[in-house]
């Protein structure tokens, strides 16, 4: 951040000499210049702050831990599009386009594998607005997985932290008002998703080397 030259007090002698000011020029030149430094600063500082509520604006975060193997969790979140109701894709093993089929839908969900990081991240990218439409750039979000152990305490349950990352929102086609709808929908969705997962993952049966 730039440094500003401290402001010149003006006097009573300098005030009273000082022709009346006609317009925002004389302003300028009355006080050295100073008020458009001023400005200047107000101005990025309030970009600055756009863009921190834009940044934040467009980007969902949740976390939970779950009572379960990190093996246990890995083989739920790598199924694509496992947060639709009645979907069952099997793991996610590399990049790729899958159509989920989901509920009494005719019209299945079309979702890209992105990324997958064995037993610790996945990612994939999706049109949460439009059943049917492929992810291209304008109506698809990327919604992105984080598994990670959270301890193995002698005699404590064993945990995994689960992080889901959904971001993309500002660049979605949509007016401002549905694009805003949109995530907030998203938002609510997650957290009941991830509740869904955590209970999904501490009923399964443990692993039979007993991990």
């Amino acid at each position: 951040m730039r440094d500003f030259a401290p402001l010149r007090t003006l006097s009573a002698a300098d005030a009273s000499a000082a022709p009346p000011l006609t317009g925002i020029t004389d302003l300028y030149r009355a006080i050295g210049g100073h008020f458009r430094h001023a400005h200047q600063y107000v101005v990025w500082h309030e970009a600055e702050r756009v863009r921190e509520v834009a940044a934040m604006e467009d980007r969902i975060e949740h976390r939970i831990a779950i009572r379960a193997t990190q093996e246990q969790v890995w083989s739920l979140v790598t199924r694509p599009g496992w947060w639709l109701p009645a979907s069952a894709m099997d793991p996610a093993r590399g990049a790729g386009r899958v159509a989920v089929e989901w509920g009494r839908e005719r019209t299945p969900w079309v979702i890209d594998i992105v990324r997958v990081e064995p037993q610790g991240y996945v990612s994939f990218r999706w049109a949460s607005s439009s059943a049917g439409a492929a992810p291209v750039q304008g109506n698809s979000t990327l919604v992105e997985f984080y598994v990670r152990p959270l301890g193995d305490v002698a005699g404590a349950p064993r945990e995994v932290g689960v992080t889901v990352v959904e971001s993309g929102f500002t660049a979605l086609d949509l007016p401002d008002a549905l694009r805003e709808d949109q995530l907030k929908a998203n938002a609510g969705g997650w957290r009941y998703e991830m509740a869904a997962l955590r209970t999904r993952a501490e009923q399964l049966e443990p692993p039979q080397n007993g991990r």
